[in-house]
């Protein structure tokens, strides 16, 4: 995640590969490989699909406060615990 201004966490759309070279690892890799991501496209990285504040948070976190503020489109959100699974 990269975060950006007003607090928005945006997930990217890349991963790394940690598996062994030998395995075929060890490489950056694009999640949507078949679809071209132009920047108009919802799930180009800085736009609302991939916003982990409102997209993701609610089932990787634990005890989620978003605390959005439409007057200025900004976050400031707290947690208990990261990386949680559904």
């Amino acid at each position: 995640m990269i975060e950006l201004e007003n607090g928005h966490l945006q997930a990217l759309n890349i991963a790394w590969d940690s598996r062994s070279q030998v395995d075929g690892g060890l490489h950056w890799f694009h999640l949507q490989a078949d679809e071209e991501i132009t920047p108009e496209h919802p799930f180009f990285w800085t736009n609302h699909f991939q916003n982990w504040n409102s997209r993701c948070a609610e089932c990787h976190s634990t005890d989620l406060q978003r605390n959005y503020s439409p007057e200025n489109s900004s976050y400031t959100t707290q947690w208990s615990e990261l990386n949680v699974g559904c």
